[in-house]
């Protein structure tokens, strides 16, 4: 027997990457209960993301400039609007990308970057 959420999780797919890692994202936000989450690439260039009410490309870029050289940019309070901020890099098939988080830490962080990495490598 299925469940709701198993049933919506299952009809809720794509084949296109872009829009199955968007997807996947905001699963990810509700279950981590964080408040917005984006992946982007190391010259903070947005390619997905999820969260109301936050700058996601904002946060992208942001992202990117702290998991490169760990320095925050001046609209660090405005993107992060005061809740708790995370950046980790990943390699994706020789690629670079940048998970960054705010409002909480995404849990089972190697769980994620596999999940990140089988759906990204389908748009390769």
């Amino acid at each position: 027997m299925k469940t709701g959420s198993h049933s919506e999780r299952r009809s809720r797919r794509s084949h296109d990457p872009i829009v199955a890692l968007d997807l996947y994202l905001e699963r990810l936000a509700a279950r981590n209960e964080i408040s917005a989450v984006v992946v982007s690439d190391p010259g903070g260039r947005f390619v997905a993301g999820s969260g109301l009410l936050h700058d996601l490309e904002g946060l992208g870029q942001l992202g990117a400039s702290v998991a490169h050289s760990g320095v925050e940019t001046p609209d660090f309070d405005f993107i992060t609007r005061g809740e708790d901020f995370y950046a980790s890099r990943m390699d994706v098939r020789g690629r670079s990308f940048v998970l960054s988080s705010v409002g909480g830490r995404v849990r089972k962080l190697v769980d994620t970057k596999g999940t990140i990495e089988r759906i990204l490598s389908l748009a390769s």
